[in-house]
Protein backbone atom coordinates (compact mmCIF):
# COMPACT_ATOMS: atom_id res chain seq x y z
CA UNK A 1 0.00 0.00 0.00
CA UNK A 2 2.50 2.52 -0.97
CA UNK A 3 0.77 5.79 -0.57
CA UNK A 4 0.06 4.82 3.28
CA UNK A 5 3.61 5.14 3.65
CA UNK A 6 4.47 8.45 2.08
CA UNK A 7 4.42 11.51 4.10
CA UNK A 8 3.11 13.22 1.39
CA UNK A 9 -0.11 11.54 1.38
CA UNK A 10 -1.44 13.64 4.44
CA UNK A 11 -0.63 17.43 3.98
CA UNK A 12 -0.82 19.54 6.95
CA UNK A 13 -4.26 21.03 8.15
CA UNK A 14 -4.65 24.56 8.79
CA UNK A 15 -4.38 25.20 12.80
CA UNK A 16 -4.25 21.55 13.86
CA UNK A 17 -1.06 21.34 15.46
CA UNK A 18 1.02 19.52 12.94
CA UNK A 19 4.54 19.32 12.75
CA UNK A 20 4.34 18.27 9.24
CA UNK A 21 6.40 20.36 6.70
CA UNK A 22 4.89 22.42 3.91
CA UNK A 23 5.19 21.62 0.37
CA UNK A 24 4.17 19.46 -2.56
CA UNK A 25 1.62 16.70 -1.33
CA UNK A 26 -0.43 14.38 -3.49
CA UNK A 27 -3.71 15.71 -4.98
CA UNK A 28 -6.31 14.64 -2.42
CA UNK A 29 -8.18 12.33 -4.73
CA UNK A 30 -4.87 10.45 -5.67
CA UNK A 31 -5.02 8.08 -2.88
CA UNK A 32 -8.84 7.07 -3.75
CA UNK A 33 -8.33 7.21 -7.47
CA UNK A 34 -5.47 4.23 -7.22
CA UNK A 35 -7.20 2.27 -4.99
CA UNK A 36 -10.28 2.25 -6.92
CA UNK A 37 -8.64 1.69 -10.23
CA UNK A 38 -7.05 -1.50 -8.76
CA UNK A 39 -10.61 -2.52 -6.37
CA UNK A 40 -12.07 -2.94 -10.17
CA UNK A 41 -9.20 -4.82 -11.87
CA UNK A 42 -9.06 -7.06 -8.63
CA UNK A 43 -13.08 -7.30 -8.31
CA UNK A 44 -13.49 -7.75 -12.23
CA UNK A 45 -11.24 -11.15 -11.84
CA UNK A 46 -12.80 -12.18 -8.45
CA UNK A 47 -16.01 -12.04 -10.14
CA UNK A 48 -15.12 -13.97 -13.43
CA UNK A 49 -13.68 -16.73 -11.40
CA UNK A 50 -16.51 -16.49 -9.00
CA UNK A 51 -14.83 -15.90 -5.50
CA UNK A 52 -16.79 -13.56 -5.05
CA UNK A 53 -21.01 -13.08 -6.03
CA UNK A 54 -21.78 -9.47 -8.05
CA UNK A 55 -23.33 -7.20 -6.29
CA UNK A 56 -23.91 -4.36 -8.06
CA UNK A 57 -25.40 -4.38 -11.14
CA UNK A 58 -21.92 -2.59 -12.91
CA UNK A 59 -19.62 -5.43 -11.60
CA UNK A 60 -20.23 -8.06 -14.60
CA UNK A 61 -16.25 -8.96 -14.40
CA UNK A 62 -15.40 -6.88 -17.29
CA UNK A 63 -11.54 -7.15 -17.70
CA UNK A 64 -9.82 -3.24 -17.19
CA UNK A 65 -6.87 -2.14 -18.22
CA UNK A 66 -4.84 -3.63 -15.61
CA UNK A 67 -6.68 -7.05 -14.18
CA UNK A 68 -3.71 -8.70 -16.00
CA UNK A 69 -1.51 -7.16 -13.63
CA UNK A 70 -3.50 -7.58 -10.49
CA UNK A 71 -4.02 -11.58 -10.88
CA UNK A 72 -1.24 -14.11 -9.65
CA UNK A 73 -1.37 -17.46 -9.92
CA UNK A 74 0.53 -20.93 -8.86
CA UNK A 75 2.90 -20.21 -11.48
CA UNK A 76 3.87 -17.33 -10.32
CA UNK A 77 5.11 -18.60 -6.74
CA UNK A 78 6.91 -21.29 -8.70
CA UNK A 79 10.72 -21.27 -8.41
CA UNK A 80 11.74 -18.45 -11.22
CA UNK A 81 8.65 -17.08 -10.76
CA UNK A 82 7.31 -13.20 -10.19
CA UNK A 83 6.97 -14.27 -6.65
CA UNK A 84 10.18 -14.11 -4.49
CA UNK A 85 10.03 -14.37 -0.75
CA UNK A 86 12.51 -13.59 1.80
CA UNK A 87 13.40 -15.40 4.68
CA UNK A 88 12.85 -13.74 7.79
CA UNK A 89 15.89 -14.05 10.48
CA UNK A 90 14.47 -14.87 13.92
CA UNK A 91 14.50 -11.51 15.80
CA UNK A 92 14.06 -9.44 12.91
CA UNK A 93 10.68 -8.90 12.09
CA UNK A 94 10.31 -5.52 12.88
CA UNK A 95 13.61 -4.76 10.59
CA UNK A 96 11.62 -6.71 8.20
CA UNK A 97 8.52 -4.84 8.41
CA UNK A 98 10.13 -1.19 8.70
CA UNK A 99 11.39 -2.42 4.92
CA UNK A 100 8.73 -3.08 3.63
CA UNK A 101 7.18 0.38 4.43
CA UNK A 102 10.61 2.01 3.10
CA UNK A 103 10.45 0.04 -0.21
CA UNK A 104 6.36 1.07 -0.48
CA UNK A 105 7.32 4.73 0.27
CA UNK A 106 9.84 4.04 -2.72
CA UNK A 107 7.45 2.74 -4.95
CA UNK A 108 4.75 5.57 -4.49
CA UNK A 109 8.07 8.50 -5.07
CA UNK A 110 7.53 6.65 -8.38
CA UNK A 111 4.13 6.76 -9.16
CA UNK A 112 3.59 10.04 -7.76
CA UNK A 113 7.08 11.56 -8.37
CA UNK A 114 8.58 14.14 -5.67
CA UNK A 115 8.74 16.89 -8.33
CA UNK A 116 5.27 16.79 -9.07
CA UNK A 117 3.33 14.72 -6.92
CA UNK A 118 0.04 15.83 -8.07
CA UNK A 119 0.35 14.24 -11.45
CA UNK A 120 0.39 10.20 -11.47
CA UNK A 121 2.67 8.49 -13.26
CA UNK A 122 0.79 6.25 -15.47
CA UNK A 123 3.37 5.21 -17.58
CA UNK A 124 4.94 2.80 -15.02
CA UNK A 125 1.35 2.35 -13.16
CA UNK A 126 0.84 -0.95 -15.10
CA UNK A 127 4.54 -2.57 -13.98
CA UNK A 128 4.47 -0.92 -10.59
CA UNK A 129 1.15 -2.42 -10.35
CA UNK A 130 2.48 -5.72 -10.84
CA UNK A 131 5.73 -5.22 -8.17
CA UNK A 132 3.37 -4.01 -5.83
CA UNK A 133 0.71 -7.15 -6.09
CA UNK A 134 3.30 -9.46 -5.70
CA UNK A 135 5.28 -7.67 -3.26
CA UNK A 136 2.29 -7.98 -1.20
CA UNK A 137 2.09 -11.93 -1.62
CA UNK A 138 5.70 -12.77 -1.09
CA UNK A 139 5.45 -10.29 2.00
CA UNK A 140 2.68 -11.97 3.33
CA UNK A 141 4.22 -15.32 3.18
CA UNK A 142 7.80 -14.44 4.20
CA UNK A 143 5.50 -13.21 7.39
CA UNK A 144 3.48 -15.91 7.81
CA UNK A 145 6.33 -18.67 7.30
CA UNK A 146 8.04 -16.21 10.25
CA UNK A 147 5.20 -16.73 12.30
CA UNK A 148 5.00 -21.20 11.52
CA UNK A 149 9.28 -21.26 12.30
CA UNK A 150 10.02 -19.01 15.12
CA UNK A 151 6.36 -18.04 17.41
CA UNK A 152 5.35 -21.64 17.77
CA UNK A 153 3.02 -22.17 21.14
CA UNK A 154 3.45 -25.10 22.97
Amino acid sequence: MPVHCDLRDDPPKVNDGSEKPQGAYLDKDAHSDLETLWEKAVNSIAITEEIIPQTLIDEVGQSTDYCQDVKLDLADCKKGGKIKFPTIAKGDLMNFMINVCLDSKNRCQKLFHIDNPQQRNDNILAEMTREIFTACVADLIAVWRYIWTYCQVD
